[in-house]
């Protein structure tokens, strides 16, 4: 089985990934500033739903965004950004 193609392919699908995981985290409300600062955006609750920053989510979310939070106070942005980090190398 010739390999090359996903050899190619697998480093573009790591950054993909990332890029997406970094998208949901944004919408979150968790990010990192340029300098790798991390950003939490405070939780709102509305109702039945919740606001972090500008996006609404079902209030359900807020129990398992406040353990990405942690998570990310704990460990740091890059840590929880690219988990499978430590399994590859």
């Amino acid at each position: 089985m010739n390999t090359n193609n996903i050899k190619k392919y697998a480093p573009q699908a790591r950054n993909d990934f990332r890029d997406a995981v970094i998208q949901k985290l944004t919408t979150l409300g968790i990010a990192a500033d340029k300098k790798g600062n991390l950003q939490i955006a405070e939780a709102e609750t509305i109702g039945e739903t919740v606001r972090y920053g500008q996006f609404d989510y079902p209030l359900s979310t807020l129990p398992r965004r406040e353990r990405l939070v942690k998570r990310a106070r704990e460990q740091g942005f890059e840590v929880l950004v690219e988990p499978l980090r430590l399994h590859l190398v």
